[in-house]
């Protein structure tokens, strides 16, 4: 028997201030915990760490977001200080439209949009 509480995904950041607002003006993650060095935010069930001593390179986390607008997410985390590496395209064989973009950390997130 499992004593599993809950799932996080843990990306490193190097300005704890500037990743917090990021993720909640992008996504609208809720911040649960705060300190320099560890920053808990969460929504709908998930949760993503932030920790402390990141450098701003480019990491590929495999973190994606599913979102209901891919395009208008893509002007969001450009507002918000990101970049997008691939504009939202729908990949054949695949029932979304994908995106990767890269916070303000240099982690290098997926967006995703279902194709009804």
């Amino acid at each position: 028997m499992s004593n599993l509480n809950s799932i996080m995904h843990v990306i490193m950041v190097e300005d704890m201030s500037r990743a917090i607002t990021f993720y909640q003006t992008v996504f609208g993650l809720e911040l649960r915990f705060r300190s320099d060095q560890w920053s808990v935010l969460n929504d709908a069930g998930s949760q993503i760490g932030l920790h402390a001593g990141g450098k701003g390179e480019r990491i590929k986390t495999w973190l994606s977001f599913q979102m209901e607008d891919v395009h208008s997410a893509c002007e969001c985390i450009k507002d918000a200080g990101g970049a997008i590496e691939q504009e939202p395209q729908h990949r054949e064989g695949e029932p979304v439209i994908l995106a990767t973009a890269l916070d303000t950390e240099g982690n290098e997130i997926m967006l995703t949009q279902q194709i009804h």
